[in-house]
């Protein structure tokens, strides 16, 4: 047998990698189908119930579609490709939700209707971040994991959300977080890995309300100063521009779903907008 070179194991563990993302999308659509189901047996005979735990479990399902896809992603595929594989994917799970009703007399549909493009920005495991700016009317699922050895002491880094600003350093033995719309100061023991969920609003899993600001298509995001603090991040913006430095791929921002179920007792029709992890706001 041919031995395999350097350049060919990288192939296969892509190809592995892939495979595996693939597969943990599959397996998520069956999980929340199953939930589905589960929920709607237990509703009886309260028709406006059934239809919004068909809405919940639809929108919860494309969600994670939606984060396995963009995380799935590779710098060279382009928005169309990921949207494809959304779109796909949000037709299998219409399918699967419609084949779990017909033995009850309810049709579903789910489709669609508009997808926002988007950009996934993250560092994974580094010495020091890099410094950057890029466009966006939209931010969602921005967390980040500091390494606090990796802090220079006293040294802020800036998040500026569009002229809101968060400074972040380590002072005092402390992550401190300063800033935001309402000027909060939020801290925390530095020891270890510290988890700021920006989007969130919170910092080593207590609530820290700086205050969100509104952002619009005009909006710009900046990391500034980023060498004085190390660790891993990402976030998804809303935008069609890459920002210079950071690993950034296509991705879907988010999508609009036109939802429809009919019941013997029911017509319940509505469209909602599904962006994982968006300020709730």
């Amino acid at each position: 047998m041919a031995e395999m070179n350097g350049r060919d194991r990288g192939q296969l563990l892509l190809v592995a990698g892939v495979l595996l993302a693939v597969l943990f999308v599959a397996l998520a659509l069956l999980i929340n189908a199953a939930i589905y189901t589960d929920n709607v047996a237990t509703r009886g005979d309260d028709p406006a119930g059934e239809a919004l735990t068909y809405q919940a479990g639809v929108t919860d399902a494309v969600g994670d579609l939606i984060d396995a896809e963009n995380a799935a992603a590779d710098e060279g595929d382009g928005f169309g490709t990921v949207n494809g594989s959304v779109t796909s994917g949000v037709s299998e799970i219409d399918a699967a939700v419609a084949r779990n009703n017909l033995g009850r007399a309810a049709a579903t549909e789910t489709t669609v209707s508009r997808a926002t493009e988007g950009r996934l920005i993250r560092e994974r495991n580094v010495d020091g971040f890099e410094s950057w700016e890029t466009n966006a009317s939209a931010v969602r699922g921005f967390v980040i994991d500091l390494d606090t050895d990796n802090m220079t002491a006293d040294s802020s880094f800036v998040i500026d959300l569009d002229g809101t600003e968060l400074e972040v350093n380590k002072t005092g033995g402390n992550v401190v977080v300063e800033g935001g719309v309402d000027d909060a100061t939020c801290e925390t023991n530095a020891d270890g890995t510290v988890r700021f969920d920006v989007t969130g609003e919170r910092i080593d899993g207590d609530v820290c309300r700086f205050g969100w600001p509104t952002l619009d298509g005009d909006s710009n995001v900046t990391f500034e100063n980023g060498t004085h603090a190390g660790g891993s991040y990402e976030l998804t913006v809303a935008s069609g521009e890459d920002p210079t430095g950071p690993q950034t791929t296509p991705a879907v921002y988010s999508v609009d779903l036109a939802l429809r179920m009919d019941t013997p007792e029911l017509r319940y029709e509505t469209t909602v907008t599904v962006a994982p992890g968006e300020h709730d706001g």
